[in-house]
């Protein structure tokens, strides 16, 4: 909210928010709260969330985290920065806090914390929605709704990242941080098309190794703690990088991947007639 509302607006929204929040607790049996951003939540944020939640007398409560193993989540937030959400951190300095976010949320909810790992191997019928629906449903001991799949936030190939990210360079310098809505139709055809008949994204070693060695311990205390493996049996010692890195240096790529001018213009001029 503080990015969309400034000043007086911004406290009222807030009040505004909090007041919703009471009405829908008071009012449901049951409710879900998902969203990124409550993971990772600061300490005194979690707490005033417990203290809304006990003053509208909800007794049953499970804090369902969902952990990533860091290298794929940091492919993810490069990914998703090329579709224009915002800049990318470099591996370097790219912290994934599962440690600290687990401890935080155990010290407000003791006993109430579920961590459940994000892998389509580790995941019911290897859909998150499903995953959730499922262990939520057993934990309160209640019949399962019957639920669709969904597919969204779906993986693009590493031609189709180079495509969008030469695409921004060329016709959206100035706005990178920015979706577009001609980037927003070329990444909706580009998701359509799917991953599996072209290159599957994949982190430069150098890049991956550096990231896991940043959070090896983190990752052991999760398996030792929660059986959740993102280990490694054998990493070796991460070669230094050259910072700052473009997409070109984190993902590995070849020149058959690199589109031309003339592709770059021609979905231009096809993603220009779609915007209307």
């Amino acid at each position: 909210m503080r990015y969309l509302f400034t000043g007086s607006r911004y406290s009222r929204t807030v009040e505004d928010t909090k007041a919703k929040l009471r009405e829908e607790l008071q009012n449901a049996d049951n409710i879900v709260l998902s969203s990124e951003y409550l993971f990772s939540m600061r300490d005194r944020h979690i707490a005033a969330l417990k203290d809304i939640l006990t003053e509208c007398g909800v007794d049953e409560i499970l804090i369902c985290l969902y952990v990533r193993e860091p290298a794929a989540y940091y492919a993810s937030i490069v990914q998703e920065a090329c579709k224009g959400t915002g800049p990318f951190p470099q591996p370097d300095s790219f912290r994934y806090p599962i440690k600290d976010v687990i401890e935080r949320w155990s010290a407000h909810f003791d006993g109430q914390v579920a961590v459940r790992g994000f892998h389509r191997d580790l995941l019911a019928n290897g859909d998150v929605f499903t995953d959730f629906v499922t262990f939520s449903s057993q934990h309160f001991g209640v019949t399962k709704p019957a639920i669709e799949p969904l597919s969204e936030n779906q993986s693009i190939s590493i031609e189709a990242l180079m495509l969008l990210d030469r695409y921004r360079a060329r016709f959206h310098p100035t706005q990178a941080s920015t979706v577009t809505r001609d980037i927003d139709v070329l990444v909706g055809h580009l998701q359509k098309l799917g991953a599996a008949s072209y290159t599957k994204v994949a982190l430069k070693p150098n890049v991956s190794d550096l990231i896991y060695a940043n959070h090896e311990p983190a990752l052991t205390w999760l398996k030792d703690r929660f059986g959740i493996d993102f280990t490694r049996s054998q990493v070796r010692a991460p070669d230094p990088l050259k910072t700052p890195l473009d997409m070109e240096d984190i993902f590995v790529t070849s020149t058959q991947s690199e589109p031309s001018s003339l592709v770059l213009d021609l979905v231009h001029r096809l993603v220009a007639e779609a915007r209307g």
